[in-house]
C-alpha cells in the first residue's frame, strides 16, 4: 500500500489518541503503541493546550521523533493532527 493510498484513508479516519498540554507521556505512547498494532492507520491530535504549552517545537520534527520511537511509518502532518501508519 503506498504512501498516498493511505493518506487518502487517512481522510475518512477520526483521531484515536488525543495529546493534551502533558505532551507524549509514557501512557500516552504505549496507548498509541496498542492502537497502532490493533489497526493500521493511525490518527493522532494534538491539542490546542499541548501547540501552546510548546510552542517552540516544530510538530512535523515532532512527528518525526515519535515515528521513530514507536516504529512507524509518518504519512503525513496536516495542521496539529498526524498520521501514522503501522512498518510494514
Amino acid at each position: 500500500v503506498s504512501k498516498k493510498e493511505l493518506k487518502l484513508k487517512s481522510k475518512e479516519l477520526r483521531p484515536m489518541v488525543n495529546v493534551g498540554k502533558s505532551g507524549l507521556t509514557e501512557p500516552v505512547l504505549n496507548q498509541i503503541k496498542i492502537v497502532l498494532q490493533k489497526k493500521k492507520l493511525l490518527k493522532i491530535k494534538f491539542l490546542r493546550s499541548f501547540v501552546e504549552a510548546n510552542s517552540s517545537i516544530s510538530l512535523k520534527l515532532l512527528a518525526t521523533d515519535l515515528a521513530k520511537k514507536i516504529n512507524a511509518d509518518l504519512i503525513d502532518v496536516v495542521g496539529f493532527t498526524i498520521i501514522l501508519a503501522k512498518k510494514q
